[in-house]
């Protein structure tokens, strides 16, 4: 007989086979015991309950059925108090004839954050029957007011020169413990953009937040803005709320734009550019586009470049422009193409915002004279002397003259002194003029030579000096003396003359040829082409040729002769000669026989007349018959 309270239990009893004897047909007896302990206990002696589970039930248990109701005594005691729940010292009653009783109560969820409360249950005495183990229940109480944590904003932003920034994560209520939550940093920020490395964050019991300072760090790059992404995690006695936190970390670099250097001179040479660098000192994440003006004195005849704008592309610091310089053939003063940045896209200009390129003309005016020498008649009275340029001058021009005299003399010959000489701006020209003496004599000819020296705004061209001839006016002149003669082919040889009109003061010379015109041959005589050297003061020149006695009866021939251009004289009016020479080969006609006999039945008489040299014609011969003849004809 125990005092535990226990179920119904049974005692089976069973008869096995012995060696006297075998078992029946009943071999098992049953003994039931019934539990006769007037005890009461708890069914189990503890539980555990969310604060919000709202009612709470314990159940009591007898092993005895009683006949009538007991109410059972209890005490509460415990960390929990009437703010937890709504149970005090009391009692419940056992109903009679069961062996169970249930007590309930309501659990307070209230919304403060605090540690795991208890409440205990301990039975009391009910007349006989007394309480058993577990006599007392003890019901835990967890709390399901965890605090909540959240960024106090999720979204901010920085700029890259500010430095720290304090970010704060706080909880919606008061933990009595201590909080803990990992941070951890993702997003499109390089690490040397910012200084925070992932972590854990504490917040101490009895405080509602906690700070996170990063560092920003400011560098001299143009980037985009970026966002760096602080998510919560892992959070202990607590819960997340608001995990992720954008913060937005603003760029404060603005490229800054410029020329790297101020100026440029060059030279219209062929060839010649202008290369022009526009710098950043950093890169960019995106292409700067720069528009630029033109300006200056220079036209765009000058350069090969048009109003516009470049591009540095991103993660570049320089773009260039090449700028072709055009190699012209004009005179002009130094220009100046001025280039000058406009407000880019993007980008800050910087103060050296504008670009003087300085172009030196490579083209300075030639002078000269526009021949080497000028020729004129002394009887012209006066001659021009042009001076000229190759461009024009975009400025005046001035220059002089000297006149070296080689065999003409002032005064006498010409007139004209030393001086100097204008060319306007824009002229391509100027003259002088020079005065010719008109004289009877004859004489060489006579020049001057005249120099261009002392230029200003131009150089000295290729024909820098000029000779001024003066061909004298009285020179002689040379021709035949007859412009016709005979000569009979008897006579033996041909005299032909040229004759001056006046002497001259030096040898003429006077070329002639024999043309083809004439009809003599080369066997008629012996006069070839050649040439009349007349001496110095004298006026007429004959040479002797030699006439061919050929025998041969022809017709009169002709010889042909031209004069061909002198030298220190000049054609007179008899430049052609023509020579005839007469035959006097006249042919004699005879009989080849004074008589002949023949028969009188002879028929036809031949009778045969002759020449005594052939004939370049026919000959016809008249004859008298006496008797009866035929007339002839011989050939």
């Amino acid at each position: 007989d125990s005092t535990t309270c226990e179920s119904e239990e049974t005692i089976v009893v069973s008869i096995n086979d012995s060696s006297d004897a075998f078992a029946g047909e009943t071999i098992n007896h049953t003994i039931t015991i019934a539990e006769n302990d007037p005890i009461i206990q708890w069914s189990s002696s503890e539980q555990s309950v969310l604060e919000n589970v709202g009612i709470v039930t314990l159940t009591a248990t007898t092993c005895v059925k009683n006949t009538v109701d007991y109410d059972i005594p209890y005490t509460v005691s415990g960390t929990s108090d009437s703010n937890d729940h709504a149970l005090e010292n009391g009692t419940f009653t056992l109903k009679a004839n069961t062996t169970s009783a249930l007590l309930t109560f309501t659990v307070s969820d209230d919304e403060v954050v605090e540690s795991t409360e208890n409440i205990s249950i301990q039975l009391g005495k009910v007349g006989d029957v007394l309480p058993s183990d577990p006599d007392t229940h003890k019901v835990l109480i967890s709390d399901n007011d965890l605090p909540t944590l959240s960024w106090k904003t999720t979204s901010q932003s920085i700029s890259e020169d500010s430095g720290t920034m304090v970010l704060t994560v706080t909880m919606d209520k008061v933990s009595y413990t201590t909080v803990t939550i990992d941070y951890g940093t993702s997003g499109d920020v390089e690490s040397e953009d910012y200084s925070l490395t992932d972590g854990t964050l504490t917040i101490l019991a009895g405080q509602d937040s906690a700070t996170i300072q990063i560092n920003i760090i400011n560098d001299t790059e143009d980037e985009p803005d970026e966002v760096l992404h602080i998510t919560l995690s892992n959070p202990q006695n607590a819960s997340t709320g608001l995990e992720k936190l954008s913060l937005t970390i603003v760029d404060n670099d603005t490229p800054l734009v410029q020329f790297d250097t101020e100026s440029f001179v060059v030279t219209e040479n062929p060839g010649n550019e202008a290369i022009v660098n526009i710098i950043m000192p950093d890169i960019s994440y995106q292409d700067i586009i720069i528009p630029y003006t033109l300006g200056g004195t220079a036209q765009s005849t000058d350069y090969t470049l048009s109003e516009g704008s470049v591009t540095i592309q991103s993660t570049y610091t320089k773009t260039t422009l090449t700028i072709p310089i055009i190699d012209d053939s004009l005179d002009e003063p130094q220009e100046t193409l001025v280039i000058t940045l406009g407000d880019p896209d993007n980008a800050d200009i910087g103060s050296k915002n504008a670009y003087t390129i300085t172009i030196n003309d490579n083209d300075v005016p030639q002078i000269a004279w526009e021949k080497s020498e000028f020729i004129a008649d002394e009887n012209a009275k006066s001659l021009s002397l042009t001076v000229q340029l190759d461009i024009a001058g975009y400025t005046d021009i001035s220059l002089d003259y000297t006149i070296t005299e080689v065999s003409a003399t002032q005064g006498e010959d010409y007139t004209l002194s030393n001086g100097s000489l204008l060319i306007p701006a824009g002229q391509l020209s100027t003259s002088i003029n020079i005065l010719i003496a008109d004289d009877d004599d004859v004489e060489p000819n006579e020049s001057i030579n005249i120099s261009l020296d002392n230029i200003t705004n131009g150089v000295q061209g290729e024909i820098h000096q000029t000779a001024v001839i003066i061909r004298d006016d009285d020179m002689t002149q040379v021709e035949w003396t007859k412009a016709s003669e005979t000569f009979g082919e008897d006579q033996g040889t041909i005299s032909l003359s040229v004759s001056l009109n006046k002497t001259s003061y030096t040898d003429v010379t006077v070329p002639y040829a024999l043309t083809i015109s004439g009809t003599a041959s080369t066997e008629d005589h012996t006069i070839q082409s050649g040439t009349f050297v007349i001496p110095a003061n004298s006026t007429i020149l004959t040479k002797t040729f030699a006439i061919t006695e050929d025998g041969i009866d022809e017709p009169n021939e002709s010889i042909i002769l031209e004069l061909q251009t002198p030298t220190n004289a000049r054609l007179g009016i008899n430049q052609i000669k023509e020579i005839t020479i007469t035959d006097n080969d006249v042919p004699l006609v005879n009989w080849s026989k004074s008589s002949q006999n023949v028969n009188e039945n002879t028929g036809q008489i031949n009778v045969t007349a002759k020449l005594t040299i052939p004939s370049y014609t026919d000959v016809t011969i008249p004859y008298v018959v006496y008797r009866t003849l035929t007339a002839m004809i011989i050939n």
